[in-house]
């Protein structure tokens, strides 16, 4: 492994993503050319619709993507790591130490065999090594769970510990994930559509959960959603997927008050218009995503873009550099800060 070339505050940097899946029938590719990166204590959301790629651009930062799976990139920096050739089992190291990851079902994080006590002590164990107090920290790992589960909620932590997975509740069993989290105290955090199976007040109290978790631990968090008013609440920038590829990327309010590609305008009208339950027929962006293996010629997006026009449907647009903004579309082409 040699030295990264990150500067001190950008703790993941991903240059030229892609992947996808090796089908009985061939090569399947999921995203292209997808560029990320994520300062320290700074929180990127990633949205779009179902099917547009968050998940596996997450799942391949992570290296849990299946087998059958095949991820590239450029460049894939992480802290003081240059990890673009590490091997598997190196990257295991690196993801259960410095690397988290809080799934849409919370369940996929635990043993179904074992308790939840079980979990932490492993947790603490494992973490104990880095600790400079580790013997103690090893030792007291019960109340420090428990003092752990209190911080995210949970009252009687030691109740919890002695139960199975299946016996608590989907909100209860994020808690105890999110506090799974704060006791190996990570430098990335992932979390893949998190709230999505809960109800509005519980999905309310994790997303402040998260706000808690980002601040104490000060580490870099990518948030997947699907939800623009999650993405408005937390998140300090944004990238905007749409088939397996960034379209729009900036930061979360410059966003918010001045959506540049068209499908960025389209998913905002949609979630105004939800939240403002105005009793109109509620504003969709026509037509559906397309599938991988069917992608249109020119821009993915030409064929429900409401501002296409003759060079979109044979021309595959590149990110233009606006001023503190980057945007996949030809409109913003005179625009370019990088093409001047």
């Amino acid at each position: 492994m040699t030295e990264a070339t990150n500067g001190n505050d950008v703790a993941l940097r991903i240059r030229g993503l892609n992947a996808g899946f090796r089908m009985s029938d061939g090569y399947l590719p999921i995203i292209e050319d997808v560029s990320l990166e994520v300062r320290k204590g700074e929180v990127l959301g990633i949205i779009g619709e179902s099917g547009s790629g968050k998940t596996v651009t997450g799942m391949a930062i992570l290296h849990l993507l299946p087998e059958n799976a095949e991820t590239k990139w450029e460049t894939f920096d992480f802290l003081d790591l240059d990890v673009t050739g590490m091997d598997e089992e190196a990257f295991r190291d690196l993801r259960g130490n410095r690397m988290a990851v809080v799934f849409q079902d919370p369940t996929g994080a635990f043993n179904p065999a074992k308790k939840v006590g079980w979990h932490f002590h492993q947790v603490f164990e494992r973490t104990a090594v880095k600790s400079p107090d580790h013997a103690q920290r090893a030792k007291g790992w019960r109340d420090a769970a428990i003092d752990l589960m209190r911080d995210v909620g949970i009252a009687h932590g030691e109740n919890v510990l002695g139960q199975y997975p299946h016996q608590l509740s989907g909100g209860m069993l994020q808690r105890a994930l999110i506090a799974l989290v704060l006791a190996f105290e990570p430098d990335l955090i992932l979390a893949d559509e998190p709230t999505t199976n809960l109800d509005n007040i519980v999905e309310r109290q994790i997303l402040n959960l998260f706000r808690d978790l980002q601040k104490r631990l000060d580490s870099a968090f990518v948030f997947i959603t699907h939800d623009m008013t999650i993405a408005a609440a937390l998140c300090d920038r944004i990238a905007v997927m749409y088939a397996g590829r960034i379209v729009e990327l900036g930061k979360t309010k410059e966003i918010f008050d001045d959506p540049k590609h068209p499908y960025t305008q389209g998913l905002l009208a949609t979630a105004l218009a939800l939240e403002e339950k105005s009793g109109e027929r509620l504003q969709e962006i026509p037509g559906e995503l397309p599938h991988p293996g069917n992608l249109p010629p020119g821009c993915v997006f030409a064929p429900r873009c409401p501002h296409v026009f003759k060079r979109c449907e044979a021309e595959r647009p590149p990110l233009f550099h606006l001023p503190g903004r980057e945007v996949r579309c030809l409109l913003y082409e005179d625009d370019d800060v990088a093409g001047r």
